[in-house]
């Protein structure tokens, strides 16, 4: 199986946690407010993604500090799959993670608002539409090539165009949020979102996967008095429906 993941590294510190089998990607022009996206667009203008591949996608350089996965052992539970789909998620942080709805996250609203007005995309955002099972942060998916090419064509290089350049987004452009102490500009949060919404609205079969970790300390419990199926993974709660697209 061919898997095509970009590693992004910008310093010696970065270039140190680079995993082996990704291929190593110096982004030394970075664009600040758009982190990760501006490397998806620069990599499909430079029409780096190989069609032949089974997935593409790009990923951090602390990717296994923050999803617990190694390449290897990524790599190993798609190439396992006996029921492959067109997209893995890789990150089931946002599964267990007690999270606002997007529509009370005011930045989100904004942002939406605004590209909804702006009648960009192929289709009209629901905002809160995503559930914990169809929600991606931080660009943690592979995914089939031609459904990358057409999600970075149709969606993120007009929507990044559209707030870099619109005088409607002068302010929304000037939005920062405190991120372990760092002041981060909200644009890629916004972004970084959008492939969940275009995945949902476009029928993109998807899973998300989980580290062994997870799995080998997950409890199942049944709610006596409403019959539900849930499972704990430190101390949160996810129901069975979530667990299905696991």
């Amino acid at each position: 199986m061919n898997i095509q993941l970009f590693q992004i590294y910008f310093d010696a510190k970065s270039k140190k946690t680079l995993d082996k089998l990704l291929i190593a990607f110096y982004n030394i022009d970075k664009a600040f407010r758009w982190f990760e996206n501006d490397v998806l667009r620069r990599l499909f203008v430079k029409n780096k993604f190989d069609d032949t591949a089974d997935y593409c996608g790009v990923t951090s350089w602390r990717l296994t500090e923050k999803t617990g996965f190694t390449a290897a052992e990524l790599f190993h539970q798609i190439q396992q799959d006996k029921t492959p789909v067109d997209c893995y998620f890789y990150s089931t942080e946002y599964l267990f993670c007690k999270r606002p709805k997007i529509s009370d996250i005011g930045f989100h609203k904004e942002w939406i608002t605004a590209l909804n007005n702006a009648a960009i995309l192929p289709y009209k955002i629901d905002i809160d539409i995503l559930d914990g099972a169809n929600k991606c942060y931080c660009n943690y998916f592979l995914v089939r090539p031609h459904i990358l090419k057409d999600y970075i064509k149709t969606v993120l290089i007009p929507a990044m165009y559209f707030f870099d350049n619109s005088n409607a987004c002068k302010k929304l452009r000037e939005q920062t949020v405190t991120h372990r102490g760092i002041q981060y500009p909200v644009a890629q949060m916004v972004m970084e979102l959008q492939f969940a919404y275009y995945m949902y609205y476009m029928k993109i079969s998807n899973k998300h996967l989980m580290t062994e970790n997870i799995k080998n300390h997950m409890v199942k419990f049944i709610d006596t008095d409403t019959g539900e199926v849930f499972h704990l993974f430190n101390n949160q709660k996810i129901s069975e429906s979530c667990l299905k697209k696991l």
